[in-house]
């Protein structure tokens, strides 16, 4: 109710107290199940408050940590909401966002899926040695993963982003 009232504190404070619950392992699948998603999704798109797109990347990092939860964020209608945390100008919000693509990408099963919502030129753009070193770190990250799987490499084996995951390194 709170992130929908309009008023920027009252969605700041629900969405603090959905990251404290979201600390908790036991509450992370009661918390995607009860509809939190959609909630989210109004955060990272509908509100130009940052602080309130950083505690929605921040849940996001917290709720793809259970492994159900992977399948429901990565598939949920939201999910191309939240990918577009990931073109802000803030590191926190790209960061976590990139993190929770690569927590939700340690199941090879949902790489493809991943690929669908957040294409390879995204990563492209954001492997770039320009990048800040915290999002380097996360893009590095999910790149490995998706590499895991050899299903998937022609789709991922592109020279720009091998070139610039190497000037990473």
């Amino acid at each position: 109710f709170l992130c929908h009232t309009g008023d920027t504190a009252d969605m700041l404070a629900a969405l603090s107290t959905l990251r404290g619950l979201a600390a908790s392992a036991e509450a992370r699948r009661p918390i995607v199940e009860e509809g939190v998603l959609c909630v989210l999704a109004l955060a990272a798109v509908k509100t130009d408050c940052l602080e309130c797109k950083r505690e929605a990347s921040a849940i996001l990092v917290l709720l793809s940590l259970n492994e159900q939860n992977k399948f429901d964020i990565v598939r949920s209608q939201e999910m191309k909401k939240f990918v577009t945390l990931t073109d802000t100008d803030d590191v926190e919000c790209v960061s976590q966002m990139v993190r929770t693509l690569g927590t939700i990408s340690e199941c090879a099963e949902l790489h493809e899926e991943i690929l669908q919502v957040f294409p390879v030129e995204e990563l492209v753009n954001l492997s770039s040695p320009r990048s800040d070193p915290i999002i380097a770190i996360e893009v590095s990250r999910l790149y490995a993963n998706l590499a895991s799987n050899f299903n998937i490499h022609a789709s991922i084996v592109k020279p720009q982003l091998v070139n610039n995951v190497g000037a990473l390194c």
